[in-house]
C-alpha cells in the first residue's frame, strides 16, 4: 500500500480505477458462472428429464390404444371391421417401437436403465401374447381370441403397465432432483451476487477515500507551505 501512496496523483487514481474495473470483471464472471449453472440445470429439467417422462407417457398412450382396439375386435361382427382395429394395433406398435428407439440411448441413470430393461423384457411377453391374439382373430376363432385376451394378453398388459409406472416414477424423481438442483444454483448465484455487491460497495468507498486523500493531502501540504511563506513574508515586512 505504501508503494501506491508513493505514486503521483495520476498514478494513484489509475490504480484505484483499475481495481474497480477488476472488481467489476470479477462480479461479471461470478454472475456468468452462476447463470450458466442455472441454465444447465433448467436445460436438464426441460430438455432431458421432462422429455423422458413424456416419452414414457406416450408409450402408455399407445398401450391404452392397443387395449381399446383389442377389446373392439371382440365386439365387432365382420372381418373387415376387425381388420381396421388390428391395423390400428400394428401402427401403434410401430410408434411405440420408434419411441423406445429414441428413448433407450438417452437413459443414463443406473436405476432408470434397470427399470427400462425390465419394461422391455415385459414388453416382449406382451408382444407375444398380442401375436397369439392376432393369430386367433385371423382364423376367425373369436372364442379362442377371447380366451387369449383374458388369460394371456390382459395379465401381460397389467405387468407391462406396472413396469412402465416404475420407470416413469423414476424419471419424475430425477426431474424433481434436477429442479431442486436448479433452485440451489439460483440460491448460490444470488448469494454470490450479494457478496460481490457488498464487496463492491466496500471497495468503492475505500477506493474513493484513497483517491480523495490522494488529491486533498498534497493540496493541504501546498496550502500549509503557502501559508508558511506568507507568514514569513509578513514578518519581514513588519520588521
Amino acid at each position: 500500500m505504501s508503494s501506491v501512496f508513493n505514486l503521483r496523483i495520476g498514478g494513484r487514481l489509475a490504480v484505484a480505477f483499475g481495481l474497480m474495473v477488476l472488481l467489476m470483471l470479477l462480479m461479471a464472471g461470478a454472475s456468468n458462472g452462476g447463470l450458466t449453472s442455472v441454465d444447465g440445470r433448467l436445460d436438464q429439467v426441460i430438455g432431458d428429464r421432462y422429455v423422458k417422462v413424456r416419452s414414457v407417457g406416450r408409450i402408455f398412450d399407445e398401450l391404452n390404444l392397443q387395449s381399446r382396439n383389442a377389446r373392439n375386435v371382440l365386439l365387432l361382427d365382420t372381418a373387415q371391421e376387425r381388420e381396421l382395429e388390428l391395423a390400428s394395433i400394428r401402427e401403434s406398435r410401430q410408434r411405440a417401437a420408434k419411441i423406445y428407439d429414441e428413448l433407450v440411448p438417452t437413459v443414463q441413470d443406473t436405476q432408470a436403465k434397470a427399470l427400462l430393461a425390465a419394461s422391455l423384457s415385459v414388453r416382449k411377453g406382451y408382444g407375444e401374447a398380442l401375436d397369439a391374439f392376432f393369430a386367433q382373430v385371423k382364423t376367425e376363432d373369436m372364442d379362442g381370441a377371447k380366451v387369449v385376451l383374458m388369460q394371456k394378453l390382459r395379465p401381460s398388459q397389467l405387468a407391462y403397465v406396472e413396469a412402465l409406472t416404475k420407470l416413469v416414477d423414476r424419471q419424475e424423481q430425477l426431474m424433481a432432483e434436477s429442479g431442486t438442483q436448479a433452485k440451489e444454483a439460483v440460491r448460490d448465484t444470488t448469494l454470490v451476487l450479494w457478496i460481490a455487491v457488498i464487496a463492491g460497495v466496500v471497495a468503492g468507498v475505500a477506493f474513493g477515500v484513497m483517491a480523495t486523500r490522494s488529491v486533498t493531502r498534497p493540496l493541504a501540504e501546498v496550502r500549509r507551505l503557502m501559508e508558511s511563506v506568507a507568514g514569513a513574508t509578513s514578518r519581514r515586512t513588519c520588521a
